[in-house]
């Protein structure tokens, strides 16, 4: 899991360098007419905000085509860890109305011919997974925020009810990768059981994971 600790964001330190320059340079030099400045502050605000834009439109434009790889680790309430799980899927990036968009299918486990398609969506400070087939549920996470849903098989009897609260939420985006990290706990029947902890890498086809 430590190996997909996430990495500072690099796109959003370059545009905040730019602002902070200028206006350190304005204060030294003032060339510009104080009756002027909140304009050109405002200006600076839009094209800030573009260069944002047009940066977070960068990350993984290059290559629609995405790998997913996600690590789980449990741990029970008393501290100790379970088995860590590691699963790798091929699957297809968009970036669409400032979410990451990511889709991918995924084998059912104990039947290897059926699939689950899983809707993956990343915004500043939320992760939502949607899962549909063999498997119906869909998980929201965001650091403090509690979330209840169920739990459904296809083939159950009936859909489990489940609750999910997110102690910690670090998005992690580069020019060719997002890294995620998620530490919950999960409940089940109003108490909770279990403790976990999720990384999660998206990184453009042919370009292996740091």
């Amino acid at each position: 899991i430590s190996g997909f600790m996430c990495r500072p964001v690099g796109y959003r330190s370059g545009s905040v360098l730019f602002y902070g320059i200028f206006w350190r340079w304005q204060k030294n030099r003032p060339l510009i007419h104080k009756k002027y400045k909140i304009t050109v502050k405002y200006l600076l605000f839009i094209c800030y905000n573009f260069i944002k834009y047009v940066q977070k439109r960068m990350i993984l434009s290059m290559n629609g085509n995405v790998i997913v790889t996600i690590k789980g680790l449990e741990y029970e309430l008393d501290g100790s860890a379970g088995e860590e799980i590691e699963t790798c899927q091929p699957g297809v990036y968009k970036f669409l109305q400032g979410k990451h968009i990511i889709t991918y299918e995924e084998p059912c486990e104990g039947n290897p011919r059926e699939s689950v398609h899983n809707l993956l969506k990343i915004n500043e400070d939320t992760v939502s997974i949607l899962r549909r087939g063999q498997i119906d549920t869909n998980m929201v996470f965001k650091e403090g925020y509690h979330h209840s849903g169920t739990y459904g098989i296809v083939y159950g009897a009936s859909s489990l009810p489940f609750d999910i609260k997110t102690s910690h939420l670090a998005i992690a985006e580069d020019t060719d990768c997002i890294n995620i990290e998620i530490n919950y706990s999960l409940g089940l029947g109003g108490s909770y059981i279990s403790r976990r902890t999720v990384c999660i890498n998206i990184h453009s086809a042919g370009i292996l994971p740091d």
